[in-house]
């Protein structure tokens, strides 16, 4: 494996939306990537960020690691 990373999947959690959590959890996991398309949601919860990234860059790099080398 090229990266030993843990990975966090948010959905819509109890009582608030999966951006409220990024936003108010982001810095407990620094340092961290933050995979997303939506702009506001780079700018508040990504400064801290060592890589934002959006969905359609992020899916193709996972699928350039399926194919054969």
């Amino acid at each position: 494996m090229e990266n030993d990373v843990d990975v966090e999947v948010v959905f819509e959690p109890k009582d608030e939306t999966a951006d409220e959590w990024l936003i108010r959890e982001a810095s407990r996991f620094e340092p961290y990537w933050l995979v997303t398309s939506d702009r506001e949601l780079r700018e508040l919860a990504g400064p801290g960020a060592e890589r934002v990234i959006g969905g359609g860059s992020f899916a193709r790099e996972l699928l350039s690691l399926l194919k054969p080398r």
